[in-house]
């Protein structure tokens, strides 16, 4: 997973937290810009996400991309 962040939100730290519940609920985990492997994200199941407005993520289904 890659989270990139724009030039315009550079002073920004927190891009994307992820949610273990619906709407926002549950154990959560704040990250920011980077590369992440799935065994850096604690929530295993995510089924909620907020984005910073701006901030870009993509999710790959394989490692090492």
């Amino acid at each position: 997973m890659k989270v990139i962040h724009a030039n315009n939100l550079a002073n920004q730290k927190v891009l994307v937290e992820f949610f273990a519940e619906d709407n926002y609920g549950g154990e959560s985990q704040k990250i920011c810009a980077g590369d992440y492997n799935r065994d850096q994200i604690l929530i295993q199941d995510i089924q909620s996400m907020k984005l910073t407005e701006g901030a870009v993520i993509t999710f790959f289904s394989d490692p090492g991309f």
